[in-house]
Parts: structure tokens; C-alpha cells; sequence
């Protein structure tokens, strides 16, 4: 029991979704810092809401020394949503690194054109936020310099509500003199931003331990056979960078050109699934956040590189293909995996972050003031379009999500 009172009083979670009025920043008694998590149509509204709470007494009287407002693509899988982050203490929310957004900089980086591009391939409206980062690394109470946890993901595109394409700043508290150097970017907006979350806990971790920390990975994934009759293990045999070669020594393409669950349609998101191939396991694998699951561009279903018999796989493999892989086909299914909040949960004894891959827009649409207000607490969430990293591996498909539980560590 006492260290779900140390986390109640230390650290206040909550997701309010479709606010039908104003929103209200309720500051719990004592919390000194806040991260403020927010959706593009909610942004301007919870901008003028944090504005008016740190500027309706002077600094020297409200007690906000430390805070970081940040815009994402979704939160709980919604479009309109607020997540708060309230910690007592403001060395709890670190500025771990920043760089300043410049709006001016058009010029990007060229791909190389030895990879086959996802980009080039799947061009939507909100292309060019790729720069953008927020990395979000959450540390045990007394073991500052060992994570539990990085969550990373891009901004979201807030061009439609404020005329910038992605929208992150800090605040600190100037009359904080510990804080002078870090109060000039106050309200700077800000291309990538590193924070760091110190969890409070009943019982310190000592240097080199790790809290437990309870994880769940949800996907949207169909599995497919290669073959109709499918009963052995596929390996990588062969690839050149992102392109594979062969799967257990014949065209790698060839298991696509001739799948009959893809001749009916050339609609297939499809996916592999990589994993390292131990012969003794191959089987017997569980799904995990650690996966690594890679859309496939390029190679069969009537794609440019059948000729060549290969695969081509997102770039964003890197090495992942520098030894031998075990390999499985995938669809996402096109029936939206709706993410299942316990109501019946005490509140005190829950902790929770959900980062996700948000189902991409296909325009901006205005705010939908008929749905219905849900306030959801000791929960947070924040998604992008371009996916998430968990623990350094990418997850890019739709509804890919991950809930990371922190209530026990």
C-alpha cells in the first residue's frame, strides 16, 4: 500500500478526451511540474489554458516551476484528447536536450537512392515531420542514469491550427534561479525535445537494478502463409540491404507473385516479421514489444522489383538483416483494434503511458463537438502517424500500440 501512496502523491496522470468545454488544468496540491501532451485540434484551447495558468498570478506566487507543452497526432487513439503528466517535485521532468525549430529551413536530406523509399511510395499530406522528435525516456527514483523505458515518436502537424508545422516548447518558472539558463526557451517552439521522467517510488533502486516495469504490445497483424500449405520455417537466405534476396533458397518475390491470399487484391497493407532464427524456437515465439515488424514496398503483386525476384523492406531494417533471420508474413487487419481502458481500476494504484501508431488523416477535419466528454485517470497517451520507437525498435503499422505500466516499479 505504500507505494501506491507514494505514487498517488508524487505523480497525477490524466487523459480528458473530446472536452466539451474549456478545458481545465486542475493542478494537484503540491505538483510543481507538468507535462501537457495535446492533440492538434485541442492545441490553441490548451495553449491558452496553460498561458492563463502561469500568468494569472505573478511567478513569484503560482507554483509551476517547470513544464513542457507538446502537440502529437493522437492520445488513446483519439484525435481530441489532453493528457496531463503532474509531478511534485520539478527535478522529476528533465530538459535532458532540445533543438530549436527552424521554420525557415526547407532544404532536407536526399534519401539514398541505393534504398527502395517508403516515402517516394506512400506520399500523404503531412510528409516532412520526420525531423521531428520527442523522446520520452522514463528513469527509477535513485537511479537516474539507468532508463526503464525510451518511448520516441514524431511531432504532430499543427500547420492547420497555428501556421507551424509542428508545435513543442518548454516553460520554466524564471524566478527559479537554478533554472535562469533553461527559461530563455520559454515558449521557443522546438523541433526535437529529450525528456526525462523520474518515477517516484516506495523503495529506492540501487545503481545497475532496474524497476520492473509490466509492458503490453497490441497489433492489428493477420498472419498469412507463405505457401498453401505451409509447414516449415522461412528464413532469410540472402539480401542486399533492405532487399531480400531469397527465403529458404528461392526468390524471395515469388512468394507474393504466387500467394493466392494476394491475387484477389492489391489493397494488402503486408508485413514481415523478423526475428533472429534459432532453430529449437522458431516456433514457438510470443508476440513483444521488441518485435521487429517491417512493411514490405517493394516485390511481388505486380511491383517493379518482381523482376529482380526480391523483397524490398522499409529502410528503417538498418541491420537488422546482418544475420540470419527467421521470417513471417503479415496483413493488418482492417478492423480497428480498439485499445480497453479498465474503468473499474483503482485509480491510486494505476500508472500508465500508451504510445501508438495513430491511423493517418486523409484531410484536416474540424473539432466533432457531439461526442461525448471522457475523463480517464492515472492514464497518458500520445501517438504519431509515422509510428513510435519502443526501446529502440520501430513499430509503423496502424494501431501497433504499447502500454507501458508503471504502477509497480
Amino acid at each position: 500500500m505504500l507505494r501506491y501512496q507514494v505514487l498517488r502523491r508524487a505523480l497525477s496522470l490524466k487523459t480528458t478526451i473530446n472536452p466539451q468545454s474549456t478545458l481545465k488544468l486542475t493542478q494537484p496540491p503540491n505538483h510543481q511540474a507538468l507535462l501537457l501532451l495535446t492533440t492538434p485540434h485541442l492545441l490553441n484551447s490548451t495553449i491558452d489554458t496553460f498561458v492563463n495558468l502561469t500568468s494569472k498570478e505573478s511567478p513569484e506566487q503560482h507554483s509551476i516551476q517547470k513544464a513542457a507543452v507538446i502537440c502529437v497526432d493522437s492520445i488513446l487513439q483519439c484525435k481530441n484528447a489532453v493528457s496531463e503528466v503532474w509531478l511534485d517535485v520539478p527535478d522529476q521532468l528533465r530538459i535532458m536536450d532540445y533543438v530549436v525549430k527552424d521554420d525557415e529551413v526547407k532544404n532536407e536530406p536526399k534519401p539514398r537512392t541505393s534504398e527502395a523509399d517508403p516515402i517516394k511510395l506512400d506520399k500523404n499530406w503531412k510528409d516532412g515531420l520526420t525531423d521531428t522528435q520527442l523522446s520520452l525516456n522514463l528513469f527509477s527514483e535513485g537511479n537516474i542514469e539507468d532508463k526503464l523505458v525510451n518511448l520516441k515518436l514524431n511531432l504532430g502537424r499543427s500547420l492547420f491550427v497555428n501556421g507551424l508545422e509542428s508545435t513543442c516548447f518548454t516553460y520554466h518558472n524564471p524566478t527559479i534561479p537554478e533554472f535562469t539558463t533553461e527559461s530563455k526557451l520559454n515558449f521557443v517552439n522546438l523541433q526535437k525535445l529529450t525528456i526525462g521522467l523520474r518515477l517516484p517510488s516506495a523503495t529506492p533502486v540501487k545503481f545497475g537494478e532496474k524497476s520492473l516495469i509490466q509492458s503490453k504490445y497490441t497489433n492489428q497483424f493477420i498472419k498469412l502463409p507463405f505457401e498453401p500449405n505451409e509447414d516449415d520455417v522461412y528464413v532469410v537466405d540472402s539480401h542486399v540491404g533492405n532487399l531480400i534476396k531469397r527465403i529458404n533458397f528461392k526468390p524471395a518475390s515469388g512468394y507474393l507473385i504466387e500467394n493466392p491470399n494476394l491475387n484477389d487484391s492489391k489493397d494488402h497493407s503486408i508485413w514481415v516479421k523478423l526475428s533472429k532464427y534459432d532453430p529449437d524456437t522458431a516456433t514457438v515465439k510470443m508476440d513483444k514489444p521488441t518485435d521487429e515488424y517491417y512493411r514490405v514496398i517493394v516485390g511481388g503483386s505486380g511491383w517493379d522489383a518482381e523482376k529482380m525476384a526480391m523483397l524490398g523492406i522499409d529502410p528503417i531494417v538498418g541491420d537488422g538483416l546482418d544475420y540470419k533471420k527467421q521470417i513471417k508474413l503479415y496483413e493488418v487487419s482492417k478492423e480497428k483494434n480498439v485499445l480497453s481502458l479498465d474503468d473499474t481500476v483503482d485509480v491510486s494504484k494505476k500508472a500508465k503511458f500508451v504510445v501508438e501508431c495513430s491511423e493517418a488523416d486523409e484531410s484536416f477535419s474540424q473539432f466533432d463537438d457531439k461526442l461525448s466528454e471522457k475523463v480517464i485517470d492515472g492514464v497518458v497517451g500520445f501517438g504519431s502517424e509515422n509510428g513510435f520507437q519502443y526501446d529502440e525498435v520501430w513499430h509503423k503499422a496502424p494501431n501497433e500500440l504499447v502500454e507501458v505500466d508503471v504502477s509497480t516499479c
